[in-house]
């Protein structure tokens, strides 16, 4: 049988204490229709035993070990030894479908004006006993009709399409172009660049079948922390200011004003009436003046409004009313 020839695509997967799941993870690639050119591991400073499973790999898989810096650290530490033309991410303890690598290239090949594209995901429980699409399939095949392509990254994620680092495939000129991830920032650096990399491209090419695994983290493992309202409102600036530099400032808009719903909605949960305020104040500019009258009243009382929001919350999950029977993926980069 002749061997498939590889892809001019460099993967990163980044691993800390990883050894439980990172066989699976780099055998996911190895596994893949068509290979990629390179593999790269990135050991951010692991104490367990992660440096001998991957070395048992042999020359399929190229180590480097690096003193913990992070998970954007160990990502750019990957793009940086990259040779390839094409970057691709996998996170340890997720694992690519066999096709991914190679629908991803044939998507590239068929639309060359495409600088990045990514695709669908399945997010699994922990326990392995639930799984779902991030996004309906149906859904996706209806917004990017025929050609599997957004007009830019803003429209997709303002549609609901947010893409997932696993399943992420981009240029590694456009990477070097805008900085690759901020280690500078602890959440929401993938997102970041993201947007970052919208701000200076045009379309954005994605896939509707899931041609990912992502494990969702045991919730009872997880120690609860509260994001500092400033880390929400630097966010916006900072992305609101690149895209004004880049003419995409009416692209981000939509986008902003979604993340600012989906974070205050998550603080009505947990009372934090001040910081709801707060963003409701500095960003009133990208909120709707009803929604905002809303917020505002919805917060006069927070404490009793975080009980109604957890008492809904409890009665959806006790019904099945909600669509995904999976919670959405929190931000692994805090693990690090």
């Amino acid at each position: 049988m002749t061997k498939p020839s590889s892809k001019p695509v460099s993967v990163i997967l980044p691993a800390y204490n990883a050894a439980e799941h990172i066989q699976t993870a780099v055998s996911s690639v190895l596994a893949q229709t068509a290979p990629p050119q390179e593999i790269i591991v990135i050991d951010d400073g692991s104490t367990d035993n992660t440096a001998e499973i991957v070395k048992s790999f042999g020359e399929k898989v190229r180590y480097i070990h690096q003193p913990n810096a992070g998970v954007s650290a160990a990502r750019n530490t990957g793009i940086k030894a990259a040779s390839a033309e094409w970057i691709a991410f996998l996170d340890a303890d997720d694992e690519w479908l066999p096709e991914k690598l190679e629908k991803q290239f044939a998507l590239l090949d068929a639309d060359q004006s495409l600088a990045f594209c990514s695709a669908n995901y399945i997010r699994i429980s922990h326990d392995r006993t639930r799984s779902a699409p991030d996004v309906d399939p149906e859904k996706c095949r209806t917004l990017t009709s025929s050609d599997n392509r957004f007009d830019s990254y803003y429209t997709a994620f303002a549609n609901g399409i947010t893409g997932h680092t696993d399943t992420m495939l981009i240029r590694k000129t456009i990477l070097e172009q805008v900085g690759m991830f901020n280690e500078s920032i602890s959440r929401f650096e993938d997102l970041d660049l993201w947007f970052r990399i919208a701000a200076v491209t045009e379309n954005f090419g994605f896939i509707s079948e899931p041609l990912a695994i992502y494990t969702v983290e045991n919730p009872e493992s997880l120690s609860r922390s509260t994001c500092p309202i400033e880390t929400y409102a630097d966010f916006i600036r900072r992305n609101l200011a690149f895209a004004k530099q880049h003419d995409k400032l009416d692209q981000f808009t939509p986008c902003a004003a979604k993340l600012l719903r989906q974070w205050i909605r998550s603080m009505l949960f947990d009372a934090r009436k001040n910081d709801i305020r707060l963003l409701l104040d500095e960003f009133h500019n990208l909120l709707p003046n009803a929604y905002i009258r809303n917020m505002k009243i919805m917060t006069a009382c927070p404490n009793t409004t975080a009980n109604l929001c957890r008492l809904a919350s409890r009665i959806i999950r006790t019904f099945n009313l909600r669509s995904r029977v999976v919670a959405k993926p929190t931000p692994k980069q805090s693990r690090h």
